[in-house]
């Protein structure tokens, strides 16, 4: 008996482009924990498809897309058959309408965009595997940054059309990717040396630029550079990113803001501004904010003259909120030029790192200070850890201060010890 012959399930565009998507039969690829379900990826592309073309589900109207046996190839050609027959009757039917504009000028859905990489990387990175097998302890790790961590890190910066983005050691270029599909960046750039996700990024990159034409979705520049980003030629990209760029308008605006929690008076002087929509790169704006700020600060001085107001202000620890918005104006004006901080020789001991203010405050919820203890950073760097509030809760002093940035102590003896980088409290 001979066997039924099988052809590839090919999937045509809704936006009308020309870019088709192809599965191979049978669609159940992999073993063990690599095990994967082409299937469930062509039935996930037609409920993405549906949302967005409302008009294209009702050739599923009476299919349980939940309930489809992907394993069966008759069944799954039917479905593709009832899909492309429905894509084929709204091109045809929008043929001279906006829709090609609607759907290609259109940012994906973060949900959608999820999707599309998740379909792409399946289709690019065949063997995982392969890029977990570097020599240990090598500068080629391999690891890769989930889209979840992305998103939220995204929830935190501000980014414009005019920003670049650029990713150091970019692996197969999923981040970069990520990013040109979520925002119209001026540019996004990643760049990678290492041999197998550079191969498997060349390939990510074609299929991306493919499945974003078949679903009719927009994406920014972008380039995935095989090379090492250590080099002069790549400098200029390395310093237009946008890893350095600071607005001190936020700064000023995020002040103004701490002060009327300290001082609720001064709120009055902006009741009829939002501080949050303020444009900082406004002069006019921002000059016209700084002179209302002043005299309402100017207003409440001379209404408190003589009171206990600045005792009250200036015998009080800041909140730990406030505390941290101080360090980092301190931090943000004293250090300059933050990547001179990391310019040492490799593997030798002046290799620089700086510790989160939220993990000092961490760690500070499992120690018990007094006004009579002292505190020593050895290794203190710029000095940001020695200036931290050791309680939240209460008014606690410590006796003393010390920090250290040699690389050796002496001793009341004289005796010479390495120094350690280490927080004591004494």
């Amino acid at each position: 008996m001979t066997t039924p012959q099988v052809k590839d399930l090919v999937l045509r565009s809704p936006a009308g482009s020309s870019d088709t998507i192809t599965f191979a039969w049978p669609l159940q690829i992999g073993h063990g924990q690599d095990k994967h379900d082409n299937g469930i990826d062509i039935i996930d592309a037609f409920k993405f498809v549906c949302d967005e073309l409302p008009s294209i589900s009702s050739a599923f109207e009476e299919i349980n897309l939940n309930h489809i046996d992907t394993a069966c190839y008759k069944n799954m050609t039917n479905l593709v058959d009832r899909f492309n027959k429905a894509v084929d009757s709204i091109v045809v039917l929008k043929k001279g309408t906006s829709l090609p504009a609607e759907l290609l000028n259109k940012f994906a859905h973060p949900s959608l965009l999820r999707h599309i990489l998740q379909l792409v990387y399946n289709a690019a990175v065949f063997d995982p595997d392969k890029l977990n097998q570097y020599e240990p302890f090598s500068p080629d790790v391999y690891g890769e940054t989930s889209y979840e961590l992305v998103q939220q890190m995204l929830k935190h910066v501000t980014v414009s059309k005019e920003d670049p983005f650029i990713d150091l050691g970019s692996g197969v270029g999923q981040v970069v990717l990520q990013m040109a599909g979520s925002f119209p960046l001026k540019t996004c750039v990643g760049i990678e040396k290492a041999y197998t996700p550079v191969r498997y990024a060349e390939r990510m990159d074609v299929i991306f630029r493919q499945y974003m034409g078949w679903f009719g979705k927009r994406y920014c520049e972008y380039k995935l550079i095989k090379g090492d980003f250590l080099v002069d030629e790549h400098r200029e990209k390395i310093t237009s990113s946008t890893l350095d760029k600071h607005d001190n308008g936020i700064d000023i605006i995020d002040a103004f803001k701490f002060v009327c929690d300290e001082l609720p008076s001064i709120s009055s002087a902006f009741e009829e501004i939002n501080l949050n929509h303020i444009d900082t790169a406004c002069y006019k704006t921002m000059t016209k904010l700084v002179d209302r700020f002043n005299k309402a600060v100017d207003s409440i001085v001379v209404l408190k003259k003589g009171t206990s107001l600045h005792a009250e202000l200036l015998n009080k620890f800041a909140h730990p909120s406030l505390l941290r918005h101080i360090l980092q104006l301190v931090y943000n004006a004293a250090v300059f030029d933050p990547d001179k901080l990391n310019q040492y020789e490799p593997f030798s001991p002046d290799v620089y790192g700086e510790t989160s203010y939220e993990l000092v405050q961490q760690m500070l919820k499992h120690v018990t200070v007094s006004k009579e203890d002292p505190f020593i950073d050895l290794g203190s760097g710029v000095g940001q850890v020695s200036d931290v509030n050791l309680s939240e809760n209460i008014d606690v002093d410590v006796h003393r201060c010390f920090q250290n940035e040699t690389s050796m102590l002496v001793d009341a003896s004289g005796r010479k010890h390495r120094c350690i980088d280490v927080c004591l409290i004494v």
